[in-house]
């Protein structure tokens, strides 16, 4: 299903694990921070309220940190998404780091019970 960011063609909390790799913080000049921030947002609403997003890498082509992540992960805390970023195991023995959301205050999807 072709989709672009910042909207996403898919259900509130239709996926347990939403992951973004080399795209919003890779290209700054798509992806300017108000767009960065309408793009998290949008992960979020896509993922299960007892799911999360894992954005990565955190660094333009260019190898340069995101300035102005503080302010994003400010602007998220004001909408009910907490934020971290993780420090991750690469496999050639650096680490990486990565940004995980999740939805503060929503209540996880009742399943359906499989039961008779």
């Amino acid at each position: 299903m072709a989709a672009a960011l910042p909207r996403l063609p898919f259900a509130d909390g239709a996926f347990a694990l939403t992951l973004s790799g080399y795209l919003l913080f890779a290209y700054p000049e798509l992806f300017g921070s108000e767009r960065q921030l309408a793009a998290l947002i949008e992960l979020v609403r896509v993922t299960a309220a007892d799911g999360e997003v894992r954005v990565q890498p955190l660094h333009d082509g260019r190898g340069r940190r995101c300035g102005h992540l503080d302010r994003l992960r400010y602007a998220l805390g004001g909408r009910r998404i907490a934020s971290e970023v993780r420090q991750v195991p690469d496999g050639d023995g650096r680490t990486r780091r990565v940004l995980v959301l999740r939805a503060v205050g929503r209540h996880p999807r009742r399943r359906p019970s499989s039961r008779l």
